[in-house]
C-alpha cells in the first residue's frame, strides 16, 4: 500500500505527493484499505479520502469520485467497489467534512457533526470541489472520463457537481436527501446535467426529492425509479436492487462519458 498526499487548491494545481498521511485507528472493513489521500480544501478542512485502482489495469483510469451518506464515511462503497472495478475504473472514495477521518482543520480545530452539522453540510460542495481538483491534476486518473457517484446527501452533492464547471462528465445520485435538496444553491449559475437519479419505490422521501431534481436539471438526465424496493443509498447497488440498478449505473456513465456536449435529455422515469 502506498501514501498519495495532495493539497487540493482553488484552480486546478499540479499534483506532487509530498509526506505520507497520518495512520487512521484500525477499523473492520470489508476491503483492505486503499491508498490514503489527504486534501486540503480552499477553507482549510482536512479532508481524508482513500485511492482504490482495478487489479490488472494500466493507467491512466477512467476515475469515480463516490461520496457518502450523512453520517456515513467512506468505507459505505466497500462492498460496491467490484462493480466498478470489473469495468476498469478507479475510485477517490472521500470522508465527507466532519466524517471519518475528516474531522479536523489545518489549523487543528477539531470539526464533528454535533458541533456545527447544519454548517458542515453547507459547505461540503467545497469539499468535492477539493476532490475533483485532485483527480483532474493526478496523472493516473483520466480526467477526460471522471465521474461522481453519491448516496442519500452524497447523492445530493452529485448532483450539485453536475452542474457546475468542475470537470464531471457524469454524475449518479442514489435516494438524494429530502432535507437537503438546498445544498449548493449558493452557487452561481447552478446547471446540473449528465446526471441519473435513482430512488427506490418504497422510500418515498428520496422517491420525491429524485423528482424535485430531476425536474431543476437543466440538461441530460434520467430518473430511475427502482420497483418493489425501500433500498436506500448503497443498498441499491447490494443484493436483488444491484441486479437492476447496477447496469443502470455503469452504462449510464459510459454512455455520458461518450457523449458529446449537449447531448440531449433522457429523463424515462
Amino acid at each position: 500500500m502506498f501514501t498519495l498526499v495532495q493539497t487540493a487548491a482553488v484552480a486546478g494545481c499540479a499534483a506532487r505527493p509530498t509526506a505520507p498521511a497520518a495512520s487512521l485507528p484500525a477499523k473492520k472493513r470489508l476491503l483492505p484499505p486503499g491508498a490514503p489521500v489527504t486534501l486540503t480544501s480552499k477553507d482549510g478542512m482536512v479532508l481524508h479520502a482513500e485511492w482504490r485502482t482495478p487489479a490488472g489495469r494500466v493507467p491512466p483510469f477512467p476515475a469515480l469520485l463516490l461520496l457518502h451518506d450523512l453520517a456515513g464515511d467512506l468505507t459505505q462503497w466497500d462492498e460496491v467497489w467490484p462493480l466498478f472495478e470489473a469495468r476498469g475504473w478507479a475510485v477517490l472514495a472521500l470522508d465527507l467534512r466532519a466524517h471519518g477521518g475528516s474531522t479536523r482543520r489545518a489549523d487543528g480545530a477539531r470539526v464533528t457533526l454535533d458541533t456545527i452539522g447544519p454548517v458542515a453540510v453547507a459547505a461540503m460542495p467545497v469539499d468535492v470541489w477539493a476532490a475533483l481538483d485532485w483527480l483532474r491534476a493526478w496523472p493516473d486518473a483520466d480526467a477526460a472520463r471522471l465521474a461522481v457517484v453519491g448516496a442519500g446527501l452524497g447523492a445530493n452533492l452529485a448532483w450539485v457537481a453536475s452542474g457546475t464547471e468542475w470537470g464531471v462528465q457524469a454524475a449518479v445520485a442514489l435516494s438524494p436527501g429530502t432535507r437537503l435538496a438546498k445544498v449548493g444553491e449558493e452557487i452561481a449559475d447552478l446547471a446540473p446535467r449528465g446526471v441519473l437519479l435513482v430512488a427506490g419505490e418504497r422510500d418515498p422521501g428520496a422517491e420525491a426529492t429524485a423528482r424535485a431534481l430531476a425536474a431543476r436539471s437543466a440538461g441530460s438526465h434520467r430518473l430511475l425509479i427502482v420497483r418493489g424496493t425501500s433500498g436506500h443509498g448503497t443498498d441499491l447497488l447490494r443484493g436483488e436492487s444491484a441486479r437492476v440498478v447496477g447496469p443502470e449505473v455503469t452504462a449510464w456513465i459510459e454512455k455520458r462519458w461518450s457523449a458529446p456536449p449537449g447531448a440531449d435529455s433522457d429523463d424515462r422515469p
